[in-house]
């Protein structure tokens, strides 16, 4: 049967088993199970430090960055809902959605500061915590995109943080790293998925603990052959889907794997990662196997790694 336990079970027992293992490789910045364990305990802390309780919803605004998976694994350590959408979805839509599923708290990057305002002057949400897509780079390359990318790129806020506005790298570390303990059953709602794949507006679909549980083992029993601890995933679809989260989340973690991060897909860039990281495993959708098969001498990219 399925094991009775909430989703960030699957992260703890990583951390247990395969501590020093790299849990997440971004654009060359290596990060360990045990810090990101102890990482979303510290956001756990943090969101119920702002008043966020069990069941309460918070809305998670991200691209595939480290700050994704802290800010998951945290919001579902704290007892709350995680809610997606994609970072591409307008302002007007935002708001609908963060009031149909009643957001409290929403997280996302300093680039999408104006809408962030926009939303929260007309929805329940009540804390915004900023993060920036290049905190958590090397840091040369964090060094490199301060420099150029930060201000051409739109990264900075324009504005000054006001009441309930929190930036994710200060609230992170005044927080304890032990996870804080709440009570959670199987049955409890752990994600609220917003799909398109409806007519009309998109809807938020419920996900309990069980079900993504469930999902991430039974996909992991379609790979007999994938090695505790030893694998690695390119993560180049977006984890706010709910496939995304399954294949290339949920699922590595469950095997101790390490995630290759790819906030975007860009054909070219994809090979090179591959010919860098050596990924094991690559979940993805059919156009993103036939931009690879159709792009010029791809195979001396590698790409037998996987």
């Amino acid at each position: 049967g399925i094991p009775r336990v909430p989703v960030h079970h699957l992260l703890r027992s990583a951390a247990r088993r395969f501590p020093l293992n790299i849990a997440i490789n971004f654009e060359g910045a290596l990060i360990t199970y045990r810090r990101l364990n102890q990482e979303s305990n510290r956001f756990a802390n943090a969101l119920r430090s702002l008043g966020i309780a069990k069941g309460d919803r918070v809305l998670l605004l991200l691209p595939n960055l480290p700050q994704f998976l802290i800010c998951y694994f945290g919001t579902l350590k704290a007892g709350a809902v995680a809610v997606f959408t994609l970072p591409s979805t307008d302002a007007a839509e935002l708001a609908r959605q963060a009031r149909d599923c009643g957001a409290r708290a929403l997280v996302t990057v300093t680039k999408l500061g104006e809408v962030a305002r926009q939303v929260r002057a007309q929805t329940s949400i009540q804390h915004i915590i900023f993060t920036g897509v290049g905190d958590y780079l090397p840091p040369l390359k964090h060094l490199a995109f301060l420099l150029t990318r930060e201000k051409q790129g739109g990264h900075r806020l324009g504005f000054e943080l006001d009441e309930g506005m929190h930036l994710l790298s200060r609230i992170l570390y005044t927080h304890s790293g032990h996870s804080p303990h709440v009570p959670i059953a199987p049955e409890d709602v752990a994600v609220i998925q917003y799909t398109t794949g409806t007519t009309g507006a998109p809807k938020g679909v419920t996900l309990t603990h069980r079900n993504l549980v469930a999902n991430a083992l039974q996909t992991r029993h379609w790979l007999p052959t994938a090695q505790e601890g030893r694998e690695r995933f390119l993560c180049a679809l977006p984890f706010a889907h709910s496939y995304g989260l399954t294949v290339a989340l949920n699922v590595p973690v469950s095997l101790g794997a390490t995630m290759i991060l790819k906030p975007g897909f860009d054909t070219a860039d994809i090979l090179r990662t591959i010919q860098r990281h050596r990924p094991t495993l690559f979940p993805g959708v059919p156009s993103m196997y036939v931009a690879i098969n159709n792009f010029p001498g791809a195979r001396k990219y590698g790409i037998d790694s996987i």
